[in-house]
């Protein structure tokens, strides 16, 4: 499992480019703020991934979460994912446990 942030791994990428903040930015569209705000871990869910990961020559479901299988996933599945990843330990479990539920009732 991967335990790098999103910003974590944006940062990671854009270095291995040797690109600043601002030259990303510029390539992309949007200020250098944005960037910033996104490595430093305040802007969650920018919806720049797709321009991101394709400037910087990586996945958007690696940049997302780690995981270049996440890819094959649709836009909903992303979504739900995502909300996912923010909930706490304990309501993981009761969304886990309310979805098995779902399917099973299916």
């Amino acid at each position: 499992m991967n335990t790098q942030t999103l910003g974590q791994r944006l940062r990671q990428a854009r270095e291995r480019k040797k690109m600043t903040q601002q030259q990303l930015g510029d390539i992309i569209g949007i200020a250098r703020e944005s960037i910033h705000g996104i490595e430093d871990g305040s802007t969650k869910n920018p919806r720049c991934i797709e321009k991101l990961a394709k400037v910087l020559e990586v996945s958007p479901g690696w940049l997302r979460f780690g995981d270049e299988k996440i890819d094959a996933l649709d836009v909903e599945s992303l979504e739900v994912a995502e909300m996912f990843n923010g909930l706490s330990p304990e309501l993981r479990k009761a969304a886990f446990a309310a979805i098995k539920a779902l399917k099973a009732s299916s």
